[in-house]
């Protein structure tokens, strides 16, 4: 639904740090702030804390919050398949994300107000691609894993929703997954 532009947080951190924007995405991937914020473990304040803990950098919670903002941009082209899919399926969003950043997406993507049901990794405790996330969503939702199809951009997560019997599409791009969704007979 939105797209993640990680040089928009990892230029700006990486002039701080004196290093380069790869070794801040590799801290932030291997730092204790990440994943459990995205888990929710964690509130902004704690993810706050330990990322400029992690970094070794100065910044107040609201220039961290603009920086960690300002990654997401709304994939407009999506927009006319959801509208196209939207009453004649349940819809709904399967994402690995914090409530800022879930709440920034609504803002820029209004999209993702469309979907019945928000199944996201700071409520479930649980990240995309371990499967766990894949049944905790099916629990929330009451449906077999055979009833459902996911699409997601990393490969891995598709991976792990087939693991649990669940179909998905790779997406690459709005025609694209139009065209899948097509030769599925969905649209």
């Amino acid at each position: 639904m939105v797209w993640t532009r990680w040089p928009r947080l990892t230029e700006p951190l990486a002039e701080l740090t004196g290093t380069t924007p790869d070794e801040v995405m590799e801290r932030i991937r291997t730092g204790n702030a990440y994943f459990p914020h995205m888990r929710g473990e964690l509130d902004f304040s704690g993810f706050h804390k330990r990322l400029t803990d992690d970094l070794g950098v100065e910044l107040t919670p609201d220039e961290l919050l603009e920086l960690w903002n300002s990654i997401l941009e709304p994939n407009e082209a999506i927009n006319p398949i959801v509208k196209q899919l939207k009453g004649r399926y349940r819809l709904a969003i399967g994402s690995n994300t914090d409530g800022a950043h879930f709440n920034r997406g609504q803002e820029i993507q209004p999209a993702t107000l469309e979907f019945d049901d928000v199944l996201v990794s700071y409520e479930l405790g649980v990240c995309k691609p371990d499967p766990e996330f894949f049944r905790r969503g099916l629990a929330k939702l009451g449906v077999e894993a055979e009833e459902c199809l996911f699409i997601d951009d990393l490969e891995d997560n598709i991976e792990a929703a087939r693991s649990l019997g669940i179909a998905g599409i790779r997406f690459e791009s709005a025609e694209q997954l139009k065209q899948e969704l097509m030769g599925m007979g969905i649209l």
